[in-house]
C-alpha cells in the first residue's frame, strides 16, 4: 500500500511521501503510464519476471523500451513534488549552458499512476555504459586505462564547472563509463547551480564520497565536488599504481571509506596510497589529506586545492661570478666585466701614439708594441687598461699587432 500523508492539492506546502520502489515496479509491470511519450513501453525484464530496476536512497529507474527509443524513467520515493521546481530551474541552466557531462531529462508531472494517484518522474534518454565500480573491476591490472577513467571524471567534473554547475553527489553509482572512455553523470537531484541556491536538496551525497562535515551539516555550494572528484581520482590512481587496493573495496566504495575520511592520513589505505602515488597524483592525495583535515567542508575550487599542496620550488642560486684567473690560464680570464665608472687615466697615462706616415708606419708599430707587450709581461695591466680605457680586449689586439708586425 502506498504510504502517504492527507495531501490537499491546493495546499502548496504539503508534501506527499512517494511510493515505495515495489509499488512503482508493480505499476511499471502493468503498464500503468500516463506520460503519453511511455504510454506502450515496455520495461526490460529483470529478476522473477518483474521489472528491472535500479533503487537508490530518493528514486528508482527503470529501463524501458519506448516508440522512440529505450529510455529510463526515474521515479521518486521521498518528496517527488519538492522536486519539480529544482528540475525545471535547472532544465532552463542547461538550455543556455549545456553541459555534455550530464546526462540530459525531461521533467514529467503526470508519469505514473500508483495506489490511485499520479506522480511525477523524470525520463532521461538511456545511457549504454558501465557503472564506475564495475568499469574498474574490468580495467584491474591495466593502469593505463585506470589512468585514463581518472582523468575522464575530472575532465566531467571540469566540463560541470564550465558550465557553471556542479552535481552534489559524485560517486562510483552516478558515474556511467561510456564505450569510448567518457563518463556521464546521472542523478541529478543535487545538482547546484546559482538559481538552485535557495532550493537545497533533501541529501548530502554518498558518505565514503563526502567531507564528514558536509554528513554532518549538510553544506553546499558550487565547489561541493571538489572533495569528491579527488577521492574518486586518487582513489583510481591508486589502483592503477597497485591493483592490491582493490582489497578495501567493499560494493559501496572505490578504495577509501568513510572512516578513511574522517582519520586522513592515519590509517591503512592512507598509508599504501602515499606509498603508491608520485607526481601529480601525489600532490591530489596531499590535497585530499589537506581538506579531509579542515573542520568544515571546504569551499574551494580544484585548482586551489592543488595548488595549495605543491611542494614549494626549490630556489636556484645564481651562479658565481669568477675573480681570478683559472689555474695556468690567460690573466684576464679572472676580470669582471667592467659595471662602474670607467678607470680615470693616471699620470702614468700612455703618450698617444701619432699618426706616422705611410712609409715610417712599420718603423712606429715596431718602436710602440714592444713598450706595450713589456708593460704586459712585467704585469703593468693598470696603467694599460687606463690607457685603453679600461678594455682587456684592445690589449690583445695590440699584442696581436705587434706579433704580426714582427712576423712581417
Amino acid at each position: 500500500m502506498t504510504t502517504t500523508r492527507p495531501h490537499d492539492p491546493s495546499d502548496p506546502t504539503a508534501r506527499r511521501v512517494g511510493p515505495a520502489a515495489s509499488e512503482y515496479a508493480a505499476a511499471v509491470a502493468r503498464g500503468a503510464f500516463v506520460d503519453p511519450a511511455l504510454r506502450g513501453a515496455t520495461p526490460r525484464a529483470g529478476l522473477l519476471g518483474l521489472p528491472a530496476s535500479a533503487s537508490g536512497q530518493q528514486a528508482v529507474v527503470f529501463p524501458l523500451t519506448t516508440a522512440d527509443g529505450p529510455v529510463a524513467l526515474r521515479c521518486f520515493t521521498s518528496a517527488p513534488d519538492a522536486r519539480r521546481a529544482r528540475y525545471r530551474l535547472l532544465a532552463e541552466h542547461l538550455a543556455a549552458r549545456p553541459c555534455d557531462a550530464l546526462c540530459g531529462f525531461r521533467w514529467v508531472d503526470e508519469a505514473i499512476a500508483v495506489g490511485g494517484e499520479t506522480w511525477p518522474g523524470i525520463v532521461m534518454p538511456w545511457v549504454d555504459g558501465q557503472r564506475l565500480d564495475r568499469a574498474v573491476e574490468d580495467r584491474l591490472g591495466d593502469p593505463a586505462r585506470l589512468r585514463a577513467l581518472a582523468d575522464a571524471v575530472v575532465a566531467a567534473h571540469r566540463s560541470l564547472r564550465t558550465a557553471g554547475l556542479a552535481h552534489g553527489d559524485l560517486q562510483h553509482g552516478n558515474v556511467l563509463v561510456l564505450a569510448d572512455g567518457t563518463v556521464r553523470l546521472v542523478d541529478l537531484d543535487g545538482v547546484w547551480a546559482p538559481a538552485l541556491t535557495d532550493l537545497r536538496p533533501g541529501e548530502c551525497g554518498h558518505p565514503n564520497y563526502q567531507h564528514p562535515d558536509r554528513v554532518a551539516r549538510g553544506a553546499w555550494g558550487e565547489h561541493v565536488d571538489t572533495f569528491s572528484v579527488l577521492v574518486l581520482s586518487v582513489s583510481l590512481r591508486g589502483l592503477a599504481a597497485d591493483p592490491g587496493l582493490w582489497r578495501h573495496h567493499d560494493g559501496d566504495n572505490l578504495v577509501l571509506g568513510a572512516r578513511d575520511l574522517r582519520r586522513a592520513g592515519d590509517t591503512p589505505v592512507w598509508r599504501e596510497l602515499a606509498r603508491a602515488l608520485a607526481g601529480d597524483a601525489a600532490v591530489e592525495l596531499e590535497a585530499l589529506r589537506r581538506l579531509c583535515r579542515a573542520p568544515h567542508a571546504p569551499d574551494v575550487a580544484l585548482d586551489v586545492a592543488l595548488d595549495a599542496a605543491r611542494p614549494a620550488p626549490t630556489p636556484v642560486p645564481p651562479p658565481a661570478t669568477p675573480t681570478t684567473a683559472p689555474a695556468g690560464g690567460a690573466w684576464w680570464a679572472g676580470m669582471s666585466r667592467p659595471t662602474g665608472p670607467r678607470p680615470v687615466a693616471s699620470s702614468a697615462r700612455l703618450a698617444p701614439i701619432e699618426p706616422a706616415p705611410v712609409a715610417t708606419a712599420h718603423a712606429a708599430t715596431h718602436a710602440a708594441a714592444p713598450s706595450i707587450v713589456e708593460r704586459v709581461r712585467t704585469g703593468d695591466v693598470g696603467t694599460l687598461a687606463a690607457a685603453c680605457g679600461g678594455s682587456a680586449a684592445a690589449l690583445v689586439v695590440l699584442a696581436a699587432v705587434y706579433a704580426l708586425t714582427r712576423l712581417g
